[in-house]
């Protein structure tokens, strides 16, 4: 059984719940009150998956400093556990830092499958407007506290081109590539709905701007198979839908508005489908 790692995206929570034990903070509810994948980690190791890595990458770093940190936290857990490989379940921007890391030559043989949620592989026009309009000066503005500039790489056209980039290394590899994707049908969380009236908007494309109040969905399920260049080699990439209506942040457990209350247990229930389902690879 390889193991599994959760790599997060942009905006990790996990790093306030470091001030909270460095600095002794009375903490409001348990410490996973301050995990990305909400609870997510215990709930795969509970059904017997080991020791389920999910490293503290850079807060908003570009993605190719996140791909460094997730290649060297991936390398120690693998030898601390024996293992010769590990599957990927990656959110949001963690799909693009995967991915990344993936093609590195040290890390050729290392990954069995990549799982991507929400993830912009062809970019969201959220990133585009926002960077246009105010983020240089935001981003300039924080690098003292918070290194922003990974923002950038979520930008329509900067996935493009890593898309292109990585292209050949994809369609030759044998990782085995799964996206899934999702959209809010009810109970969206109130700044998720000017978020996602914009996208839809303007993005239009496929499936009429329908997205997860931050990623639309045809950049959620990236392409049906990845073409080397000289089109001698391709690999498919599997294209599912998550089981339920989920916004960006119900994606990983995190149900603001939630009237059954059972939503971070059919989140944790989708994630526990999936590492199920690609031990076998």
């Amino acid at each position: 059984m390889h193991p599994i790692v959760l790599v997060h995206g942009i905006a990790n929570p996990n790093t306030l719940s470091w001030f909270v034990q460095r600095w002794n903070i009375p903490l409001l509810g348990s410490f996973e009150t301050f995990q990305y994948f909400k609870g997510i980690a215990a709930h795969l190791e509970k059904n017997g998956f080991g020791k389920v890595l999910a490293p503290n990458l850079a807060f908003a770093a570009p993605s190719a400093e996140r791909a460094n940190l997730l290649k060297i936290a991936v390398k120690n857990h693998l030898q601390s556990t024996g293992a010769e490989k590990v599957h990927l379940i990656a959110h949001s921007m963690g799909g693009l830092d995967s991915r990344r890391m993936i093609v590195d030559p040290e890390m050729a043989g290392k990954v069995a499958s990549l799982t991507t949620i929400g993830t912009p592989h062809w970019g969201t026009v959220l990133a585009d407007e926002a960077i246009a309009h105010w983020g240089d000066p935001l981003i300039a503005a924080a690098r003292k506290f918070l290194d922003l500039r990974g923002a950038r790489d979520l930008r329509k056209g900067e996935c493009e081109r890593m898309n292109e980039e990585l292209a050949d290394a994809e369609a030759k590899n044998s990782v085995f590539y799964q996206t899934y994707s999702s959209y809010p049908t009810e109970n969206l969380w109130g700044p998720f709905f000017l978020t996602h009236q914009f996208i839809k908007k303007h993005h239009g494309g496929e499936y009429d701007g329908e997205n997860d109040a931050l990623v639309p969905v045809d950049s959620q399920k990236w392409a049906k198979k990845v073409t080397a260049p000289d089109g001698t080699k391709e690999n498919e990439i599997v294209q599912k839908e998550f089981p339920f209506s989920a916004d960006h942040l119900n994606e990983i457990g995190w149900w603001l508005k939630d009237p059954t209350h059972d939503g971070p247990d059919k989140v944790k229930a989708v994630y526990l489908e999936i590492a199920q389902s690609v031990q076998d690879l």
